[in-house]
């Protein structure tokens, strides 16, 4: 049965570790709670549902061009874990955001942390 690489696999979850991770974060600060609600559950769902549905795939397909078949063949379960890949993505753009937001309002706290690191 034909299969992703390893290494892929390894960046896959560890970018749904770090979703998650975020999410919960988020969460407990109160910060884009909603958002981070949403990360929670589609970090969790995603990989089991993914699981369960490439488990009917055939040996000659590996995971991803089974998706993307059953995509454009209209099956509502390819389609729902391909929104949530969207939503991870969409995740990350919106840490992006806010991460710049947070940099330009304390460049002068950024600068004196790099400042005293480079000092030690």
């Amino acid at each position: 049965m034909e299969s992703l690489s390893a290494a892929f696999w390894i960046f896959y979850f560890c970018f749904l570790l770090l979703s998650l991770i975020t999410g919960i974060i988020y969460w407990v600060k109160r910060k884009y709670s909603i958002p981070a609600v949403f990360m929670i559950a589609i970090a969790l769902f995603t990989p089991l549902a993914g699981l369960l549905f490439s488990v009917q795939r055939p040996a000659d397909l590996h995971e991803w061009a089974f998706l993307m078949q059953q995509v454009r063949n209209g099956n509502t379960w390819a389609i729902i874990i391909g929104v949530c890949h969207l939503y991870l993505l969409f995740w990350w753009g919106l840490m992006m955001f806010h991460g710049i937001q947070y940099a330009r309002s304390n460049k002068e706290k950024i600068a004196n942390l790099i400042q005293r690191n480079k000092a030690s």
